[in-house]
């Protein structure tokens, strides 16, 4: 069989199931891609490993399954998965996406602690209610804009400080060159569409 995946390699199976309880037992929404390791390549088929859900169960931990499925419903995956125990850490065009956990613990909507998308170490989007899930939407905010948006805003507010004489302590100045380097290479990996547009002095 002619492949491209390794043993060993993360991909993502593109599931689908008429059973009610599918979604649930591989822990994530019917549709969506779930993920994988292959573990041997078969003559037609590849055998890949699962991580599954023990049902009505809180809390509980994920088992392994293995499945033989046709290739052409596996995509390489370049995120890391949680049950797989793989780091959650990303690195995308030069910037590390990683997931940031606010101190202050556990809250009533997110039982396992507030996580917030993080690139280069600078936190941007909304708040996650996992570790892994804040990787993947610092991924999706250093290609939407989202990451270059909060720079902006946060020199701009920086700006503002020193113009109106509110930074007493000077901390805001001390902040505007990284700030100003992290929207440098930002704009220098992904141009904004309009080459007029840049924020930087």
């Amino acid at each position: 069989m002619s492949t491209t995946f390794q043993p060993n390699e993360r991909v993502n199976w593109q599931h689908e199931s008429d059973r009610p309880d599918s979604a649930m037992v591989y822990g994530y929404g019917k549709g969506l891609p779930i993920p994988a390791r292959v573990v041997k390549l078969g003559a037609k088929r590849v055998q890949i490993e699962l991580k599954v859900r023990r049902l009505y169960v809180r809390n509980s931990l994920w088992d392994s399954k293995f499945k033989w499925v046709d290739a052409t419903t596996l995509s390489p995956r370049v995120l890391p998965c949680a049950a797989f125990h793989e780091p959650m850490q990303h690195v995308h065009a030069g910037f590390v996406l990683t997931g940031w956990k606010h101190p202050n613990g556990r809250s009533q909507v997110f039982p396992n602690g507030t996580w917030y998308p993080a690139v280069d170490g600078f936190t941007c989007g909304a708040p996650c209610g996992t570790e892994e899930q804040a990787v993947r939407d610092a991924l999706h905010s250093l290609l939407s804009g989202g990451y270059r948006t909060a720079l902006v805003s946060a020199i701009s507010v920086r700006e503002h400080w020193i113009a109106t004489d509110q930074d007493k302590n000077g901390a805001g100045a001390a902040e505007l060159p990284e700030l100003k380097d992290r929207l440098v290479k930002v704009e220098t990996a992904f141009p904004p569409v309009d080459p007029t547009c840049t924020h930087v002095t």
